[in-house]
């Protein structure tokens, strides 16, 4: 573990990294055609693709995984496609169920274990692309699954690369975290915009909660009342346990980086410390950076992140 990443005093603070991050420097969405995959269930998840000019099938694509309730047009996931192409990367974002471009096009939902369904499109992307090299990068809740599927499989075949950023290794922990008072304002955006999602009129979700989302306060709520018994699981703590990665990284054949900040509000990375990590997994721990800031004093490229996720990639 090498600390590489080293703010000024005025960006150490991990609230002002995790919430200036969204909203500094918005980038515009590149040119994307929407990719419809077909799940083994009939439902379809969307992934908006972008593809440099003069890019060749023999060159890299990269699939990105949004965070809990995120999309095609997550800052986070924007910035990063927009990087991709200018190093003649092919980016893809993927929606999960019902999401972003996916809107409508799923009866059920997506959760923070949904390998299976992953591994689905990038068995599909394999297909479409044999000879470009696939890497994925999952943020937050997508490093989750993204770790889950890589301890469950050997992806080698279809995989050069995965790349985790601040995954919750522990769905249980995570979710309480968001019950803070100081996470309180992380807490009200991800319940407002899962509300907003299943309760769309453009949405399909065939599973009825006994009572209105809208009554929900907490992300732990929204999975006992919705996502857990959506997805079979008895309550959200059951969910929580079958599906936190922890329990999966030991398992790790594939090339993997992981990327954490000691001082993110909302995941315990220290959690990683009661694992052996395996020999393909290489561990970046930085002492700042929130969740999914890491904002350097440069107002021309304040992004670290992007950066080191390129060096990684290339």
């Amino acid at each position: 573990m090498t600390d590489l990443f080293k703010p000024s005093i005025a960006l150490r603070n991990p609230h002002l990294q995790t919430l200036l991050s969204y909203v500094l420097k918005r980038e515009a969405e590149p040119q994307s055609n929407t990719r419809l995959i077909e799940l083994p269930d009939q439902d379809l998840l969307a992934l908006e693709m972008s593809t440099p000019k003069g890019w060749k099938p023999t060159d890299p694509t990269v699939l990105m995984l949004p965070g809990t309730a995120g999309s095609h047009q997550s800052p986070y996931l924007v910035r990063m496609a927009n990087r991709l192409l200018e190093n003649n990367i092919q980016a893809i974002r993927l929606n999960f169920r019902g999401i972003g471009s996916g809107m409508g096009h799923a009866k059920k939902i997506s959760h923070g274990g949904a390998s299976d369904e992953l591994l689905h499109v990038i068995k599909a992307l394999h297909k479409d692309f044999p000879s470009s090299p696939l890497s994925v990068i999952g943020f937050s809740l997508g490093g989750n699954i993204l770790l889950k599927l890589a301890g469950e499989n050997e992806l080698s075949k279809y995989l050069k690369k995965i790349i985790a950023v601040c995954p919750p290794l522990s769905l249980l922990d995570s979710s309480q975290r968001l019950t803070r008072l100081q996470n309180r304002i992380y807490q009200q955006s991800i319940v407002k915009t899962i509300i907003r999602i299943v309760e769309s009129p453009q949405s399909k979700f065939s599973y009825k909660p006994t009572k209105p989302l809208s009554k929900c306060r907490t992300l732990q709520e929204i999975d006992n009342l919705f996502t857990a018994p959506a997805s079979g699981f008895d309550n959200a703590e059951h969910y929580y346990q079958e599906c936190s990665c922890l329990q999966f990284i030991e398992n790790i054949t594939s090339p993997c980086n992981i990327l954490f900040a000691q001082d993110d509000p909302l995941i315990d990375c220290s959690k990683i410390n009661e694992i052996k990590l395996p020999q393909r997994v290489n561990l970046m721990k930085t002492r700042y950076g929130g969740h999914m800031g890491f904002l350097k004093s440069s107002y021309k490229n304040p992004f670290w992140m992007d950066e080191q996720l390129l060096s990684w990639l290339t």
